[in-house]
C-alpha cells in the first residue's frame, strides 16, 4: 500500500512539474497588461456591477447594465482609436463609463445633439 501511494505522489509531482505553473501565470499577466481592451471592458463591466449592487438593483439589472456599459466602452473605444488617442486611455474610459452608467451618458448624448440639432 505504501509502495502504491510512493508512486502515485511521485507521479503527481511528475505530472506538476511538466504543467510549468510560473509560465502560466506569466502569460495570465502578460495578456491582461497588454490587452487594454479587455481590461476597459471588465473595469466598465465590474464598476457598472457594484454601482448597481450599490444602488440595490436585482441581478438581472446587474448582467443589463454592465452589459450595456460594456457594449458603450467598445464603441467608444473606436472613437478613441479613431482619433488617435493613446490606448492608455481605454481603462480609464472604460472605468468613467461603467461608474456614471448608461443612463446618464445617454442623457449627456441625447442633449449633446438636441443643442447641435436647434
Amino acid at each position: 500500500m505504501d509502495m502504491n501511494s510512493s508512486l502515485d505522489i511521485s507521479r503527481i509531482l511528475d505530472i506538476l512539474n511538466t504543467l510549468d505553473i510560473k509560465g502560466h501565470i506569466g502569460l495570465i499577466k502578460a495578456f491582461f497588461k497588454s490587452d487594454s481592451v479587455f481590461l476597459s471592458l471588465s473595469a466598465s463591466f465590474f464598476l457598472a456591477s457594484l454601482r448597481i449592487i450599490y444602488s440595490g438593483g436585482n441581478l438581472s439589472d446587474i448582467i443589463l447594465e454592465g452589459t450595456m456599459c460594456s457594449c458603450l466602452t467598445l464603441i467608444s473605444l473606436s472613437v478613441i482609436e479613431l482619433t488617435g488617442i493613446s490606448n492608455q486611455f481605454t481603462v480609464s474610459i472604460g472605468g468613467f463609463i461603467g461608474f456614471m452608467g448608461v443612463k446618464k451618458i445617454s442623457s449627456w448624448i441625447n442633449r449633446f445633439i438636441s443643442k447641435k440639432i436647434s
